[in-house]
């Protein structure tokens, strides 16, 4: 299952209540619609709302998971409700990747309700948002000095060789000079 997070939400363990329930469908309906390895799965944030949606087109291996940005997130009374949301979406649209339909005509064609059950026992690790890491601020006038050192010993260098051809075009110069007077 290849996961693209585009959100602060922590990957690691995103991953881990996708998979559980991606094992569990696969246990049920069986794996031979979608390989697990060709699973890709999009999370973006919502826009302007405050609860788990996504969608997922039929017979296909493609998954977009909408989460509510985390200044938006709807307060869940009881503990890992989001968690459970995210899971009972996820079931949702992987059904739709396994051809079913979802509702039509008052019928409740969808099979995440056959879910519930185990989405309310299941033991998800909450899901945070990940750890940013803050990278060292380098010392600029280090920086700037390091390369002004570089790039002097560079045209040292070029001046060096420029005087050296330069000594050797005098000596051929006045090697001629000599060998046109001696004529």
């Amino acid at each position: 299952m290849k996961i693209k997070n585009k959100t602060a939400y922590d990957t690691r363990r995103l991953r881990a209540v996708l998979i559980a329930c991606a094992r569990e469908v696969w246990k049920r309906e069986g794996s031979h619609y979608i390989k697990p390895k060709n699973l890709h799965v999009d999370v973006h944030y919502h826009r302007g709302a405050s609860w788990v949606g996504g969608y997922a087109w039929y017979n296909s291996s493609s998954i977009v998971l909408k989460l509510p940005r985390p200044t938006r997130l709807y307060r869940y009374k009881e503990p890992l409700a989001f968690e459970r949301n995210v899971a009972d979406v996820f079931i949702h649209e992987l059904g739709h990747c396994l051809g079913i339909k979802g509702h039509r005509n008052g019928r409740h064609d969808t099979h995440e309700h056959l879910y519930q059950d185990w989405i309310a026992a299941a033991v998800f690790e909450p899901i945070g948002l990940a750890e940013v890491r803050q990278k060292p601020k380098p010392d600029l006038r280090t920086q700037r000095y390091e390369h002004a050192k570089r790039t002097a010993e560079k045209h040292q260098r070029n001046l060096n060789r420029t005087k050296t051809l330069l000594k050797k075009w005098q000596r051929r110069v006045r090697y001629y000079e000599r060998t046109m007077q001696g004529t």
